[in-house]
């Protein structure tokens, strides 16, 4: 199944200081972003990446159930400090034949 994952620094972190700033760097986002190219490599995550001039990042995952999913964000450096959206995503074909049920049943109904 796929997901649609939404992850992004919570503002509430406050303004670190420069040598915070590199801390959070070597700590969190070069972990993250290696941690997301294995998982891009292992064929986790299908689609997406950072999001331009944000702290924020927006992709795909393709697992086989919720647990799955769960394990491979909570995997990742940065999740402790960021708000996470995860969005259930079905097929195009699955949507049609969902829609073509409701159609006949509309149809039937008021024809």
């Amino acid at each position: 199944m796929l997901y649609l994952v939404d992850m992004k620094l919570r503002s509430s972190l406050g303004n670190p200081s420069p040598a915070d700033g590199v801390q959070f760097i070597e700590n969190v986002i070069f972990p993250t972003l290696e941690r997301c190219r294995s998982l891009v490599s292992e064929g986790t995550i299908v689609a997406g990446g950072p999001v331009i001039g944000a702290i924020r990042l927006v992709f795909m995952v393709e697992s086989e159930n919720p647990k799955m999913l769960e394990d491979a964000i909570m995997q990742l450096p940065i999740w402790p400090l960021a708000e996470t959206a995860v969005v259930p995503l079905t097929t195009f074909g699955d949507r049609k034949m969902s829609v073509d049920g409701l159609h006949e049943t509309i149809k039937k109904r008021f024809s």
